[in-house]
């Protein structure tokens, strides 16, 4: 499945997208993901994080936007 087919798949299933941030926790090596609905609370705590690997969206394939 290429990556064009994966997310013409989500868009056609309605699935939401949320924030992703990918930080290391206690130590560079070990990376920890935090999602958040909004942009400006993914910024909010990247902010915070002092081993910041990456923010950017994805598709909320685990739900969690349900349940939050």
């Amino acid at each position: 499945m290429t990556l064009k087919e994966y997310n013409a798949m989500h868009e056609a299933k309605g699935t939401p997208k949320v924030w992703k941030v990918d930080y290391a926790f206690c130590c560079p090596g070990v990376v920890e993901t935090k999602l958040f609905k909004t942009e400006d609370e993914a910024r909010r705590f990247a902010d915070t994080c002092p081993h910041l690997v990456c923010i950017d969206r994805t598709w909320d394939i685990w739900n969690w936007s349900k349940k939050h």
